[in-house]
């Protein structure tokens, strides 16, 4: 009997996930978020800076995060036609140039060579 009601329950009980899903919210809103966060940020410097007090790091922290999310919410629809293997290219080539700067200059060129032979070499 009680396996019977369970049945019945699972079947007709409406399936709610308490997650989100990833990558649910379309690539409009996610643009918008940006920018509605860029404008929380810079309102929130202008706050500080309006009200006098001095809190100089609270005050730089937001006003570059806020340009940070500007320049994403600026780039967004061009972000999502890079490459997956030039992101990732791109953050070995961050990683190396904070590790070992000097190696870095060497790796501009070997990027820019690797971008050249993966446009030449790839199926069309």
């Amino acid at each position: 009997m009680a396996n019977a009601i369970n049945e019945l329950s699972e079947r007709t009980a409406p399936r709610f996930s308490p997650m989100v899903e990833p990558n649910s919210l379309s690539p409009a809103m996610q643009r918008r978020i940006l920018a509605a966060a860029a404008i929380v940020s810079f309102l929130a410097a202008a706050a500080i800076w309006a009200c006098g007090w001095n809190w100089p790091t609270e005050l730089a922290f937001f006003c570059r995060v806020g340009a940070i999310l500007a320049v994403a919410w600026f780039a967004y629809d061009d972000v999502q036609r890079i490459p997956s293997w030039l992101l990732l290219a791109l953050l070995g080539a961050v990683v190396i140039a904070v590790r070992w700067p000097k190696l870095f200059f060497l790796l501009v060129p070997a990027l820019i060579l690797l971008a050249v032979l993966r446009r030449f070499l790839s199926p069309r």
